[in-house]
């Protein structure tokens, strides 16, 4: 699967709002930026300020702003985003459970979250496991765990496809 194909699953529509979670150096960023339109808004967050500035050297849309924060506290209005996209990077979230809480609080009534790889949780986890120490315990929870802990943080309608090279955990705001 390529990444143009996997936003399109997200169905994102013109002039939505999007938070794209741990936004690297901004792979997902034309494809969101051109999914949302000239109305929409796309906020790239990451909490490694190097990974901003590599993804605003792209000089992507006028549409796409830059936020260097942590997922655990969210310097953002509650009920601001449509939908929040949380690409390879949900692993490496310390807090999974607060960051899920901190992300339902920031979108809007009914907004969608989605969690996404373009592998399957266990060839991601194997693969953090064989990577160095530092993202050696980084993995994706069950399934059974994922759904518990998105249903904890607030999500309705939550569903977890896992198989090989695509994983995608997503919810709904209650």
């Amino acid at each position: 699967m390529k990444l143009k194909e996997l936003v399109s699953i997200f169905k994102i529509k013109k002039g939505a709002k999007v938070l794209d979670i741990g936004c690297g150096t901004g792979v997902l960023l034309p494809y969101l930026s051109k999914n949302v339109g000239e109305n929409g808004r796309v906020f790239a967050l990451d909490f490694c300020w190097e990974m901003i500035k590599k993804a605003k050297r792209k000089k992507i849309a006028k549409n796409v702003f830059y936020i260097n924060a942590d997922t655990n506290d969210l310097p953002l209005a509650g009920d601001s985003f449509d939908y929040i996209i949380c690409f390879a990077t949900f692993p490496h979230l310390d807090k999974k459970l607060k960051s899920l809480k901190e992300m339902q609080r920031v979108l809007k009534p009914r907004g969608k979250v989605f969690i996404s790889h373009l592998a399957s949780r266990n060839e991601i986890n194997a693969f953090h496991k064989r990577s160095s120490k530092v993202v050696s315990n980084d993995i994706l929870p069950t399934e059974k765990n994922m759904r518990r802990m998105m249903t904890k943080a607030g999500f309705k309608n939550t569903k977890v496809i896992d198989k090989p090279s695509f994983y995608l955990a997503y919810g709904e705001k209650r």
